[in-house]
């Protein structure tokens, strides 16, 4: 995985290009081919890897290749078909099919895995789930992980809601550090890792959070940083986290003093590493040779490596008022140079608030919650509509931005939802119909508002990096805001 920031607006707004290699199948003479994908874009939210409603054959129907970014939470699978049996099958894109489509694994999807701080502990966050409150360990997290080999992944986080006190804040970000490190050292193929940045509602501590994950270059541990790391992290605490903070080839340089076959063979060889213990310090002088005889000559090609952050702990409580000094925090201190995913950021204000702080990859959890209640998008992508009594404004099932299609006004309509879209959705059906889908509970119903509700949000995100790239996005996101509100403020009035 490769990215490029192309274009900046006036701020910290960013269009950039994100690469990455699909097709690859294990017994298949299918080539892998690169996809590019423009951001800021959207990942569209999955349950299993699947879209909730929108069934695989009907996902050509999304604009290309904008739709090809799939997230999904492990925890999905907590019950079920096991990891061994997916690793077995050949990862998650063999089992579900979609081998040109870019799967982002993250530990929580703001949908049905949420967060429970008060459960969470050192030895591992705490989700409520479908299948009951559970505690995931960063071993068996990376388990999963490393059965359904994603194209990206999110190292394990502890997220607070807003109004935690500033210990527990404290406590998540040193945590979700310390996890990071357990997962990296547990990754044994490396992968385009998203280090998890937390911090709850202080600014302190979410700048805390990502100065630390923007020290580790995790895009160089290799497999002999990963046993160093568990071999000093089992009987030195204190040495390795002081060298963590360190670069990877200083961090090598530091240990190897340290690290001999005899000095592992001296250890206990029932201490839970992972290898014999023997083996252990084999294998560290093994990779080590071979970490320093590549170092020079691979400098480029890791710095191509596109390893990212990911942006925690949002979505929990906090008002709209503390996002921007929140996520500026936070960016202010990444290089500009990796690629930013935020979970939790689901409103169009919201999204334009992440953008204009420099995120570039946001989650759809917007989608599912219109879909499920049976809302479709509605507001304009081409122009911002100002004039809001001309806008055919109803307290009827419409706020401007999107229209209640469960209301009998629309019984009778038989215009598409959106006139001029070009969905699958719009272009065969109308408004009567899906609402009377939806007054007679037809699966179809959810399956046509989430086709039309995602080409329609696909389609902001399109304008947002147009507005970036003509240096307009600062106008673009001022008009938007305004004339939501306009449209809220004339419902109100004649309500």
């Amino acid at each position: 995985m490769k990215f490029a920031v192309k274009a900046w607006s006036k701020g910290r707004a960013r269009a950039g290009v994100i690469q990455f290699v699909v097709g690859s199948r294990s017994n298949s003479p299918l080539h892998p081919t690169e996809i590019e994908i423009e951001t800021p874009a959207l990942l569209l939210s999955t349950r299993k890897g699947l879209p909730f409603f929108i069934s695989p054959d009907l996902l050509p129907s999304l604009p290309s290749p904008d739709s090809h970014l799939l997230q999904f939470s492990p925890l999905h699978f907590l019950e079920g078909i096991t990891p061994e049996t997916i690793s077995a099958i050949g990862g998650l894109h063999e089992m579900v099919g979609l081998h040109e489509y870019g799967f982002a694994a993250v530990p929580r999807d703001s949908i049905v895995c949420l967060p429970h701080c008060d459960c969470t502990n050192k030895l591992g966050a705490s989700f409520e789930t479908p299948f009951g409150r559970i505690l995931i360990k960063p071993s068996e997290y990376m388990k999963f992980i490393s059965s359904m080999k994603p194209n990206s992944w999110t190292s394990l986080a502890d997220e607070v809601p807003a109004w935690v006190s500033e210990k527990r804040n404290k406590t998540s970000v040193d945590r979700t550090v310390r996890w990071l490190d357990d997962c990296i050292a547990l990754s044994s193929k490396g992968g385009n890792i998203f280090g998890a940045i937390v911090g709850g509602s202080s600014v302190e501590e979410r700048r805390r959070s990502a100065q630390e994950v923007a020290k580790r270059n995790v895009s160089d541990f290799k497999t002999c940083e990963s046993v160093l790391y568990y071999f000093f992290r089992s009987f030195n605490l204190e040495l390795i986290d002081e060298t963590m903070a360190t670069s990877s080839s200083v961090f090598v340089n530091q240990m190897s003093h340290l690290a001999t076959p005899e000095t592992f063979e001296a250890r206990n060889p029932n201490h839970p590493t992972g290898f014999e213990i023997p083996r252990l310090g084999e294998l560290w002088v093994i990779e080590r040779t071979h970490y320093l005889a590549q170092t020079e000559n691979s400098s480029h090609e890791s710095s191509n490596k596109s390893v990212g952050y990911w942006i925690g702990g949002f979505g929990l409580g906090e008002s709209m008022e503390d996002l921007s000094p929140l996520l500026n925090a936070v960016t202010d201190c990444l290089p500009e140079q990796k690629p930013r995913q935020i979970c939790g950021l689901g409103l169009p204000e919201e999204v334009l608030q992440g953008i204009d702080s420099g995120v570039d990859l946001f989650d759809a959890s917007y989608i599912y919650n219109l879909t499920t209640g049976g809302f479709a998008v509605t507001f304009p992508l081409e122009r911002i509509v100002r004039n809001v009594s001309d806008s055919k404004l109803s307290n009827k099932g419409s706020d401007g931005t999107k229209i209640n299609l469960n209301n009998a006004v629309y019984r009778k309509d038989n215009s598409p939802i959106v006139d001029g879209c070009r969905c699958y959705s719009c272009q065969n059906h109308t408004k009567a119909y899906i609402s009377h889908l939806l007054n007679v509970n037809e699966m179809l119903a959810l399956i046509l508002l989430e086709i039309h509700n995602t080409h329609h949000y696909l389609g902001f995100f399109r304008a947002i990096r147009e507005a970036i790239k003509g240096g307009k996005f600062e106008e673009f996101q001022h008009h938007f805001i305004e004339d939501s509100r306009d449209h809220i403020f004339a419902a109100a009035l004649s309500a």
